[in-house]
């Protein structure tokens, strides 16, 4: 969906378009049910955005648990390529608990449906949090949809995808997301400013309240490798992705700023021992 006066990409629940501050009546695009109107993953596959797929699809989408797998899924694709693959099984598995039995036509349409409108949302998101024009977001997502449309469409599906398309993309996503600071305390030692905080705000565990469930800083170190590990399912260390998530764990469990920066070093120093185990 895109706003009528600036053409930005919008999400179907804003009220104002962020970049130009209109507000937005997506209501009839939704009736009218111009599928180019709802997503630009149309362009990969039109039968996904028939009435009955379209349906189930937003359902799908509108699903936190489901928007979870989709972020983790591009965590996956930034840690290892084969990823892009590899982790397509789980977010298929997402989409089946949610939607239930359905015919294998039917089912991929749903699937594609709901993974371009997290799509939409995932860039949408983005382009306000990093400031992106409209340019920028629409090249990123396009190279996105691009690429996860050979793992989701079925006639795109027997086509090789190139290394060097999947290293392209990623250089240039990286590039629009450097930040000489971060948002958080522990932001100051992270070498790989701001590549993964939305990602990870999306992927923390809810359960963390109190300076006792995230312990020292080695527990933290600990904990969140483990966390890491077994979110993005790669065999690849991330360092500055594991400490990424111990930056969040500190905020969400509202300790101390100052406590944060005592703690910033000893949790690095963890995650660079090689002998740290999950």
């Amino acid at each position: 969906m895109k706003c009528q006066n600036c053409l930005k990409s919008v999400r179907y629940d804003w009220i104002f378009c962020p970049q130009c501050g209109t507000k937005l009546d997506l209501s009839n695009e939704v009736e009218d049910f111009s599928p180019s109107a709802v997503s630009d993953g149309v362009e990969f596959f039109p039968a996904a955005f028939e009435p009955e797929p379209y349906s189930q699809g937003r359902i799908v989408a509108e699903s936190a648990d489901f928007y979870r797998i989709y972020v983790r899924f591009i965590l996956a694709f930034l840690t290892d390529y084969k990823q892009l693959v590899d982790f397509r099984v789980k977010v298929i598995t997402e989409i089946q608990k949610i939607v239930g039995k359905t015919p294998v036509e039917g089912f991929t349409k749903i699937c594609w449906c709901a993974i371009s409108l997290a799509t939409d949302r995932y860039f949408a998101d983005k382009s306000v949090l990093y400031q992106w024009d409209a340019e920028q977001e629409a090249h990123l997502k396009k190279l996105w949809f691009h690429m996860i449309s050979r793992a989701f469409v079925p006639d795109a599906a027997a086509r090789r995808l190139d290394i060097s398309l999947l290293q392209s993309f990623k250089e240039q996503f990286v590039a629009a997301h450097r930040r000489d600071q971060g948002p958080l305390p522990a932001c100051v030692e992270c070498t790989s400013k701001c590549i993964y905080d939305y990602e990870v705000a999306q992927c923390l565990p809810t359960n963390v309240h109190s300076l006792d469930s995230v312990g020292s800083g080695e527990a933290v170190a600990k904990f969140s490798k483990s966390l890491c590990d077994r979110l993005v399912s790669s065999k690849e260390f991330n360092l500055d992705l594991s400490f990424c998530f111990s930056a969040h764990l500190l905020q969400a469990a509202s300790v101390p700023e100052a406590t944060q920066r005592d703690l910033i070093w000893p949790i690095r120093k963890a995650l660079l021992d090689k002998e740290i185990t999950a």
